[in-house]
């Protein structure tokens, strides 16, 4: 229906869940995500779809609504510092 963006709050342990979910956010879809990263959102009642090859927002969310979003590996338990697939998250 519409599209917006807005700026995220500084990465800090358990911040980005509970701000994700103060956006009224059900939803996150993601390529790659840690277990905890994982957990705490579903804790805070967001659905996950982890291991989504990289495609813009809008594909993503057209794929999903009509059931045509492929999920794969999403395990993310590297060096973050120097990641490119998971953006340093």
């Amino acid at each position: 229906t519409n599209t917006s963006r807005v700026a995220a709050p500084a990465h800090e342990p358990g911040l980005i869940p509970k701000w994700i979910n103060e956006q009224n956010v059900g939803l996150v879809i993601t390529q790659g995500i840690g277990d905890k990263a994982k957990s705490a959102l579903q804790h805070n009642k967001i659905e996950v779809i982890a291991g989504v090859a990289g495609s813009d927002p809008e594909t993503l969310v057209m794929d999903y609504l009509n059931n045509r979003l492929k999920s794969g590996d999403s395990s993310c338990s590297h060096d973050h510092e120097s990641c490119s697939s998971c953006g340093g998250h």
